[in-house]
């Protein structure tokens, strides 16, 4: 029987079936869609009872598109652990890259061939390191779909030869460091100019700091008693974070970077002293004590320095490149300039910087060489005891 309870605008049904009471709501308000779903009911009981239908199905699964997937990983794993410089990161490569390609399809349709295709067709755009990262991200979401039991393989790992060669390897053969003269030139051009991008630069220089890192250095990091900066923030887009991976750490200061710092926030201290304000925190501040905006900085002093200087374009971080290379060539070991420069294994700096240790091809060779000539000497010196 159809019935109404109280305040409820459906029908509700109720009837006996091998003396067993049913009863629901149908959902509808309509009188003949409210018998149909009663008729479907007792259908389906009786199908139960004849074996044909299962009383307990399982719930069908449905498979989520990439674009749909992507942006739950994208909210709900890369803005939670990640850093907000990954998660641009990534944002951006899914929104130019992966879901123009794979966003309509649903994750259990994403084959390998499509994912080999993909490549094939970045790697004639763009760097091979570039599309390591592109590639990642999409490995990084089938993962995660793998261990959430939506899919049970990753199409996008073990992809053999394209992954073997890391991204410090790619990056290495791009490594053109300054040359001392080089740096010698654009320190003194931004001395006679600017002050403050002088010391900048030169801290840069002497120290290997990532730009974003210069950019959140505080007076308080600077210990002046064992001459050296603790690295504990980076400033990225107008953001305070941690360090790359998540890694402060201390970094050795040379006597004369001690020197212009300290003679740098001197000045800094009086002129704000003169204002009857207390000296901003930041080493490298705006005129109203903020912390720098990278992107003015870079388009407004820093570019229009070398272009004044007459030198060759390079970036920022090309410093910390040139750090890493007078200091290995100044025969320091790897360990030491991995531990500066914060390095989260010793794996990258070899790959990064290892082509650059002078002489260190030759001194292989010649170090087997005399191992070699060793050996024969000591088999000469035998043959001889045994003919006396």
């Amino acid at each position: 029987m159809l019935y109404k309870r109280d305040g409820s605008k459906f029908y509700w049904y109720k009837f006996m079936y091998k003396g067993k009471w049913h009863g629901g709501s149908t959902k509808t308000s309509v009188k003949r869609k409210a018998e149909t779903v009663q008729d479907d009911v007792r259908a389906r009981l009786r199908r139960i009872e004849l074996g044909l239908e299962d009383p307990n199905p399982q719930p069908v699964v449905e498979i989520p598109t990439f674009a749909d997937y992507s942006k739950n990983w994208l909210d709900v794993h890369t803005k939670v652990n990640c850093k907000h410089s990954t998660y641009r990161l990534n944002k951006q490569i899914l929104e130019d890259h992966l879901s123009p390609i794979f966003g309509r399809k649903k994750l259990d349709e994403i084959s390998r061939a499509d994912v080999e295709a993909f490549i094939a067709h970045m790697v004639g755009k763009r760097q091979k390191a570039t599309v390591r990262n592109i590639v990642a991200v999409l490995r990084g979401i089938l993962s995660r779909a793998v261990r959430d039991e939506i899919i049970t393989t990753n199409r996008a790992s073990n992809l053999g030869r394209f992954q073997k060669e890391t991204s410090a390897r790619a990056n290495a053969k791009r490594i053109v460091p300054l040359t001392p003269v080089e740096v010698k030139t654009v320190l003194e051009a931004a001395e006679r100019r600017d002050f403050v991008l002088y010391v900048f630069l030169l801290t840069a220089v002497l120290t290997g700091m990532r730009a974003g890192e210069l950019f959140g250095l505080q007076w308080g990091d600077i210990d002046r008693v064992n001459k050296c900066i603790h690295v504990k923030r980076s400033v990225s887009r107008r953001r305070i974070e941690t360090p790359k991976n998540h890694m402060q750490r201390r970094i050795d200061m040379a006597d004369d970077l001690l020197s212009v710092l300290e003679t740098l926030r001197a000045r800094r201290k009086e002129n704000w002293f003169k204002q009857g304000e207390p000296m901003p925190e930041w080493v490298f501040c705006t005129e109203d004590g903020n912390f720098v905006n990278e992107y003015n900085f870079r388009s407004r002093k820093f570019y229009p320095l070398i272009t004044k200087a007459k030198l060759r374009r390079f970036r920022i971080h090309d410093l910390r490149h040139t750090y890493a290379s007078i200091m290995l060539q100044n025969g320091e070991s790897l360990t030491y300039v991995k531990e500066q420069m914060g390095h989260h294994s010793i794996q990258i700096t070899v790959d990064t910087y290892g082509h650059l240790i002078p002489g260190a091809n030759r001194a292989a060779a010649n170090r087997l060489g005399t191992s070699i000539f060793n050996a024969q000497s000591v088999d000469q010196k035998a043959v001889g005891v045994g003919k006396s």
